[in-house]
């Protein structure tokens, strides 16, 4: 039996999680099981900043395919980088925090 491989391409926006051997019939591209964010980054907004925070993954419909030991793998690898950017990570979301309470009223309204 064909053992998948899994490897992490890395790009500036997302690390992208996919089986170098199997081929997605509809995009003929390979197989994507999970994108990781790399970094913490803020990406807007008003009154309250949002970021994507490093370590989050964004499982594709392909998760099913994995077995739970490719799971944790890249879970794991996930928890690295998250780990790599904590101080960040920290820092975004006391500021998110701090907005919360600041401009709550405005947030609600912004929402709504």
């Amino acid at each position: 039996m064909n053992k998948r491989r899994l490897v992490y391409l890395h790009f500036p926006c997302r690390i992208v999680v996919c089986d170098n051997k199997a081929e997605d019939k509809v995009t003929r591209d390979l197989i994507e099981y999970a994108r990781i964010i790399p970094m913490t980054k803020e990406i807007g907004g008003i009154w309250l900043t949002r970021f994507e925070f490093a370590g989050q993954i964004e499982w594709t419909k392909h998760k099913e395919l994995l077995t739970l030991e490719e799971i944790f793998e890249i879970e794991s690898f996930a928890s690295n980088i998250a780990e790599q950017y904590k101080e960040e990570t920290e820092k975004a979301k006391s500021l998110q925090a701090y907005q919360l309470e600041k401009y709550a009223c405005k947030i609600a309204i912004e929402e709504n």
